[in-house]
């Protein structure tokens, strides 16, 4: 729908917009009004609306300068003009502004649904061009992304020759060469729940910016899903590679320190000479990265690094094995997602020594300690406990598992129903805010200063992310569903009270009367007066 505004102080000009407005049968949001300039301009930025309507005569800001502001502030925004002037030099002002079109008054009302008619096909074609754009630049991004991956896996699994690497690389930019290689993976996520949603995106773009234009000599970026990335680094000496990787880490972090609602956690593997071991030096970098199930978030580790020694020795030989595995359950319960599970289970076993699963009595003593955890973590985040026959079959699929790969199916089945679980009550707390959010407007829909920013605050959550979820959830728009609250609150108030509508309005919500009426008639299908009268005539 094209949202129109109108900055106007002659009423009668105000009522043949709006009359014509009204004859275009939902085709127009009128978003407000103003009747001078300042007031306009406020109001303006607030609604961004796709077509301002403004006169040349407004006053303290006259309608050139609002018009040069709009141009400046909101430059997709198409402007018409009206005037009592038919001169050449005025036109020429409208025309140096960028101004839509030029309209005389008293401009008549057929004449002016010509024209926003003409302008909302332009505004159409113009969004439908950048949303073609937007989708051919996001495609080519994919494309060749995908290419990116498919070149990675056939070199990691041996499916490809060197020869046929080369030249597939070339193409899409990737430097293979005599020298060294190590691999760096990253992980980038949102530390809240109610942080914005596309900043992991944001950062990843300017990640990938950053890659491409500051090391696309000596790093390929390849993104293997929304929060993780694959950087392979290739340089001439061991020397220039630890140098390089030093100075991606700083780089990685530098961006993702802008976004403070992110988390992240990377790892950087050990150094191979040849593009033929490129597998043991993908394996080592998976190993270092995988003790984001267990480190703080917030560090890029490092294989040379004299803390991961530390900390290797600190996790593995001075913590009790079993407090140890439950310390590694609990926090994967917390930080890890389904698509991480298979890497967990990897990582566990390979902490956890194999002579803890040989003996039945001890794989029995580690897995109840294991279901403990998970019992205690559904207890903890408020999800329905296992039941009682569960139990029963997990401890019967321990008693039959004798080998080390029966344990691991018996720990990754009981891992994915708990994320499983996990995931369902963290998206039922949307409803819960969501009805939050309704009892607030029930309770403060009289006031004008209420608005999506409020509500978000009053819920916490980022006013885009709660816009967007909001509509998901209701299925309607925050202003939506406001207004109709405000309707059902007025219809009540011409029932049942002998309040003028001028004073209903400021009940609730409204402090232009003109503009009320002309949102009840667009949800009501007639006027304040008439819906009282009809009403108390049945």
């Amino acid at each position: 729908m094209i949202k129109v505004f109108l900055a106007e102080n002659e009423s009668s000009v105000r009522d043949t917009v709006r009359d014509a407005l009204d004859r275009k049968n939902g085709e127009y949001e009128f978003v407000g009004e103003a009747a001078d300039g300042k007031e306009a301009y406020t109001k303006i930025l607030k609604e961004k609306p796709d077509i301002l309507i403004t006169d040349i005569q407004l006053p303290v800001i006259d309608g050139y300068k609002l018009s040069r502001l709009i141009r400046d502030a909101l430059p997709d925004t198409k402007i018409i003009i009206l005037s009592e002037y038919e001169d050449f030099e005025y036109m020429r002002l409208a025309v140096n502004l960028g101004v839509a079109d030029y309209l005389l008054k008293p401009v008549k009302p057929e004449i002016l649904s010509e024209s926003l008619n003409q302008l909302r096909e332009a505004l159409e074609k113009e969004k439908k061009g950048r949303r073609l754009q937007k989708w051919k630049k996001r495609f080519d991004s994919r494309m060749l992304n995908h290419m990116k991956v498919s070149l990675l896996n056939e070199l990691l699994q041996g499916k490809i020759s060197e020869d046929e690497a080369h030249r597939r690389a070339a193409i899409i930019g990737i430097q293979l060469g005599p020298g060294i290689y190590r691999f760096l993976f990253l992980r980038v996520w949102t530390g809240r729940d109610d942080q914005l949603g596309d900043e992991t995106e944001k950062a990843g773009c300017e990640i990938e910016y950053c890659v491409d234009k500051d090391f696309k000599e000596v790093a390929a970026c390849f993104r293997s899903s929304s929060e993780r990335w694959v950087f392979l680094l290739h340089a001439e000496s061991m020397e220039e590679i630890r140098d390089e990787t030093i100075r991606l880490k700083n780089s990685l972090e530098r961006i993702i320190r802008k976004y403070p609602g992110l988390e992240y956690f990377g790892g950087a593997g050990s150094c191979v000479r040849q593009i033929s071991q490129l597998q043991n030096a993908f394996e080592t970098a998976d190993r270092i990265f995988s003790r984001r199930f267990i480190s703080d978030p917030g560090q890029i580790i490092v294989a040379e690094d004299d803390s991961l020694k530390e900390k290797e020795s600190l996790s593995t030989e001075n913590l009790d094995k079993m407090e140890y595995s439950r310390l590694l359950i609990e926090r994967f319960l917390v930080k890890g997602s389904v698509e991480e599970l298979d890497s967990f289970i990897g990582f566990y076993f390979s902490e956890i020594p194999e002579e803890h699963f040989q003996s039945l009595l001890m794989r029995q003593y580690l897995s109840v300690d294991i279901f403990i955890t998970i019992n205690s973590f559904y207890k903890q985040n408020g999800i329905d406990r296992i039941k009682e026959q569960y139990i029963e079959k997990f401890i019967e699929r321990i008693q039959r598992a004798h080998t080390l790969e029966q344990m691991k199916v018996i720990l990754h089945d009981m891992l994915a129903d708990t994320l499983e679980r996990r995931n369902a009550v963290s998206g039922n707390k949307y409803t819960r805010i969501i009805e939050t959010a309704k009892k607030y407007v029930e309770e403060h829909y009289m006031s004008e200063n209420i608005s999506l920013n409020s509500v978000a605050t009053y819920v916490n959550m980022n006013s885009s992310y709660f816009s967007s979820v909001f509509r998901k959830e209701t299925g309607r728009t925050f202003v939506e569903y406001l207004t109709e609250v405000r309707m059902e609150k007025a219809r009540e108030l011409l029932l049942c009270s002998s309040l003028k509508i001028a004073e209903i309005a400021y009940k609730v919500g409204y402090n232009d009367p003109q503009y009320f009426s002309y949102l009840f008639r667009k949800y009501n299908y007639c006027s304040p007066k008439e819906f009282r009268h009809r009403k108390r005539d049945i």
